[in-house]
């Protein structure tokens, strides 16, 4: 008699032996983390090594544990590290309410079994070898998609797309070089040109090149200035800016920036930069092989660690890093660098402990009078940002010694600058976006390049100038614009311009060395008033417009973005309300601002602060 063949252990037709099957498992795991790592490595705050290795070797023990409890079975599926993985992120993510952070664990576990249940039974009939990679690629979107939009990325589908390609981008040889001479951008955000003339590093690039410590910004906020910069031209002229029905417009497409023109001779271009209004949207990445923006691409945190980045990815000591590494690898010549540093932009981050500055973290209570300016609370928030200069003056001198050490200004040409200044009640306003006065439109300005000698500049320079300059050391064609050359002598009787605010009435100015005007144009009425600065040098002591004809003649001239109808370009405008750039609720200019704009010379000045001193007449700085 035969007897009773016992029951088959041997795995079913189209599955995996066990011992396979949990390898596969612990490489889920493994790949898991893998992604968390390259996303995190390619955001803007990378972790420290330690931190990875720690998110890594404890994925891959959930991995040997998972594998080594299970028995096969839907309990063992696949999905299990993804699904867990994304449930994690969900809870971490401050774009869910409170309430739905608690929900996505509850409700989140038992969706991911019914999951585990469909994965499992699907990955019977496919090889281990397909589904390992593939269920990688399929947790990966929203494992990216999470932190950017918690971030508030504009446009966070955009950003994933580049996150996941950045692997494949890395092992690309690098792009041709050029033969043309190596060119570093510094600017740095909200930098008052009188703060500038005292830092070290300032006095330091002076000491090698020309310098002005009142050169003119194109307008008294960030998207205009710093398309200037690129284009060498004016904003009604380049178009970014504020649309005039709500919104903000991109550089237009017909305008090529200096460093498209660079690239396209094969020049290796690379931005480090910080500040949602420097964003790729309104054209500023046009040129750039590598872009780095904290507030686009932003920090991947880890599912089991969390948020373990060494330094928020604003601060200028991260910048500097993420520079200095780039450097590391730049060829001798044929390239451009552009930095970018946030830190003398609220919220001052760099504050001792208790400091009292450190209650302001948005211009908006302070402008509205939620939180009275009290003179000790102005005190403060002047030493506050004196302190910021000091952290961005440290940071300058890193780029600098590093420069340095390469040989760099042996032939090649930097320039250092800000996009706007900031005022502190000079004019009876706050911060910046709203004035055309002095402190918020007069700039820091040097140029180190071959065959400049050392001096303080003659005339008035512009911001439209770097282009034209930068055009003429690297041998390109000249462009549009009316920006001039910044090695060759600029005529004292140069009439420089600026035009638009962020909010409040807009405005228009325009200056020399002796006179300077200002034209603010509401509904009701335009209103221009002229200053004599060799006796009025901060700008207190209003004239009638006809004491200075021709300076109140170009300021009357000038149009604004919002008179150019520029296509409106997407700008995070969570990030922009976290900074006080627009109203949380409406995404429009912010509220509280002066209704209207400082008029130039109708309030009752504040006494001008011990570093505002009045220039010397004639002396442009």
């Amino acid at each position: 008699m035969t007897s009773p063949t016992p029951p088959s252990s041997a795995p079913s037709e189209g599955a995996a032996p066990l011992g396979r099957h949990r390898a596969a498992l612990v490489l889920s795991w493994v790949v898991i983390g893998a992604l968390e790592l390259s996303f995190a490595a390619h955001s803007a705050s990378p972790p420290a090594l330690a931190w990875a290795g720690a998110e890594l070797g404890l994925l891959t023990l959930f991995g040997i544990l998972h594998a080594a409890l299970t028995r096969g079975g839907w309990q063992g599926a696949l999905s299990w590290p993804g699904a867990l993985a994304v449930i994690a992120l969900l809870a971490r993510a401050e774009l869910l309410l409170p309430w739905a952070r608690v929900a996505s664990v509850v409700l989140g576990l038992p969706i991911a079994a019914v999951l585990a249940r469909v994965v499992h039974d699907i990955g019977r009939r496919l090889p281990l070898w397909v589904m390992v990679p593939a269920l990688g690629l399929v947790f990966s979107l929203p494992i990216r998609l999470i932190p950017l939009g918690n971030g508030r990325v504009a446009k966070p589908r955009a950003q994933l797309l580049e996150d996941l390609k950045a692997p494949v981008l890395a092992l690309q040889p690098a792009p041709r070089t050029a033969s043309g001479p190596p060119v570093v951008v510094l600017t740095v955000d909200t930098l008052r040109a009188d703060y500038a003339s005292k830092m070290s590093s300032f006095e330091r690039m002076s000491a090698r090149g020309v310098s002005w410590t009142h050169a003119m910004s194109t307008a008294s906020w960030t998207v205009p200035a710093v398309a200037s910069i690129w284009t060498g031209l004016m904003p009604a002229e380049h178009g970014a800016g504020k649309r005039p029905h709500g919104g903000f417009s991109s550089i237009g497409r017909k305008n090529k920036t200096i460093v498209q023109e660079l690239q396209g001779r094969g020049y290796r271009t690379a931005a480090f930069v910080v500040n949602p209004f420097v964003a790729s949207s309104l054209g500023f990445r046009r040129g750039f092989d590598l872009w780095l923006n904290p507030d686009e691409q932003v920090h991947q945190p880890f599912a089991l660690l969390g948020d373990v980045r060494s330094r928020p990815g604003r601060d200028g000591a991260q910048v500097i890093d993420h520079a200095l590494r780039w450097l590391d690898d730049a060829p001798p010549r044929g390239w451009l660098l552009w930095v970018h540093l946030f830190d003398t932009h609220l919220p001052y981050t760099h504050l001792p402990e208790g400091h009292p500055a450190a209650e302001v973290k948005l211009p908006g209570p302070v402008r509205s009078g939620e939180l009275p300016a009290t003179p000790a609370l102005r005190k403060a928030i002047r030493e506050g940002y004196g302190i910021e200069v000091n952290a961005v003056d440290v940071q300058v001198h890193r780029l600098l010694d590093a420069l340095d050490a390469r040989g760099f200004f042996e032939d090649g040409t930097l320039v250092f600058t800000s996009d706007h200044g900031e005022e502190f009640w000079e004019h009876r306003g706050y911060e910046h976006g709203h004035s055309h006065h002095r402190e918020v439109t007069e700039i820091p300005l040097v140029l180190i390049s071959p065959g400049v000698s050392p001096a303080r500049g003659d005339g008035i320079a512009s911001l439209i100038d770097i282009a034209p300059t930068l055009r003429a050391v690297t041998g390109s064609q000249p462009g549009p614009g009316e920006g001039r050359d910044l090695r060759q002598t600029i005529e004292r009787e140069r009439i420089a311009k600026a035009a638009g605010n962020l909010y409040g009435a807009p405005q228009t100015s325009a200056r020399t060395h002796q006179h300077k005007c200002i034209e603010t144009r509401t509904a009701e009425a335009t209103k221009t008033v002229a200053y004599h600065l060799w006796v009025d040098a901060n700008e207190h002591r209003k004239l009638p417009a006809d004491q200075a004809p021709e300076v109140c003649a170009a300021a009357s001239l000038l149009r604004d973005v919002g008179e150019t109808g520029e296509a409106k370009a997407d700008v995070s405008t969570e990030l922009l309300c976290a900074l006080g750039y627009v109203d949380c609720g409406t995404g429009s200019a912010p509220g509280g601002a002066p209704a209207p704009a400082p008029t130039a010379g109708d309030e009752a000045p504040e006494a001008p602060a011990p570093s505002e001193a009045p220039a010397a007449p004639g002396d442009d700085g």
